[in-house]
């Protein structure tokens, strides 16, 4: 475990909420001095980090938008004074509880089971209430337009459905032609049966249309994972093509700061096994640029012109201190 100097010192470093690769060098050395291997420290320094991050967020204080004007409102407000629209009891849904309701809403809707008008508007309401609230949230998006689908696609089998209703129904009403009573029985039967054929047959394109779209949806998801993740690989490439210095290292650093995966779809096993596998790339050149930062960090600051760091004290219980 780390000294409570090192927390200290990684407490210091995450004041402005963001620890830069030469914090963390730093903080590397320093729990190499203490006897903490490289690996196991990376892992400490980052569950101090995540630890630190929680508890500020605990501190702050909550709020919530509006979901019918946008305005920001504290947790407890119970009326928007923008639009004077009371809120649910003063508290807005919590994100996963909201993505999970849509989640099970779907599945329902794709299962075909206990589907009812009252139902679509309430799944309505919810879609259009958790856009209102996290409007810029990717899974919340995505859940809203697949819901919107199913919907279309929902309304699109009941007018059908109807429609076929209305045929059974004309034929059922329309007389017979004289004198032939037994034929005009006969006729009804077959457009009843035809009426049947028809509505089984809507249900099977249905279906189809339903399994293309989810698979072309799937499809799609895989090739934009693919794509990112051949391009993020080959920026990574052409850092690792030249060898790190002294000159270059701030430049270095400033490019793998924007090596950032962009989540698509979090229930996607592709994507995960592509970020995943990405991770453990970007995880290992960390590693060299931590590692070149303890060994030169004087020379690179000085040719950067940053504050050199006094390391004369570091393993003595004393925390890092900075000359001008």
């Amino acid at each position: 475990m780390f000294s409570e100097a090192l927390k200290q010192l990684i407490e210091a470093s995450l004041v402005d909420g963001v620890l830069r690769p030469e914090e963390r060098a730093i903080l590397l050395k320093r729990a190499m001095l203490e006897g903490i291997d490289a690996d196991e420290a990376n892992l400490l320094i980052d569950a101090e980090v995540q630890k630190l991050k929680l508890q500020k967020q605990a501190k702050a204080p909550k709020v919530h938008k509006c979901p019918y004007c946008g305005e920001i409102l504290s947790a407890k407000t119970v009326t928007c004074p923008s639009c004077g629209n009371v809120i649910d009891n003063g508290e807005s849904e919590d994100l996963n509880s909201l993505v999970d309701k849509m989640t099970r809403s779907l599945a329902q809707m794709r299962s075909c089971v206990g589907i009812t008008p009252m139902m679509i508007t309430s799944l309505e309401e919810l879609r259009q209430r958790a856009l209102a609230l996290y409007p810029n949230d990717q899974t919340v998006e995505r859940l809203a337009e697949d819901i919107d689908q199913e919907i279309k696609f929902y309304r699109q089998e009941e007018a059908e459905l109807r429609k076929i209703e209305a045929l059974k129904s004309a034929t059922a009403t329309r007389p017979s032609n004289s004198g032939g009573g037994s034929r005009g029985g006969g006729d009804d039967s077959l457009i009843s049966k035809k009426g049947c054929r028809l509505g089984c047959l809507i249900a099977f394109i249905a279906f189809i249309v339903l399994c293309v779209v989810a698979v072309n949806s799937a499809n799609d998801d895989d090739e934009k994972a693919d794509r990112q993740y051949q391009e993020l690989v080959s920026r990574l490439d052409s850092l690792k093509a030249d060898p790190l210095t002294v000159e270059n290292y701030a430049a270095k650093e400033a490019v793998f700061m924007d090596l950032i995966w962009v989540e698509n779809n979090e229930y996607s096993t592709h994507e995960k096994n592509k970020k995943e596998a990405f991770t453990k790339l970007l995880d290992n050149y960390l590693n060299q640029l931590s590692t070149f930062y303890a060994l030169n960090h004087e020379a690179i600051d000085d040719y950067n012109g940053y504050t050199l760091h006094d390391l004369s004290d570091v393993g003595k219980g004393d925390s890092v201190v900075t000359t001008e």
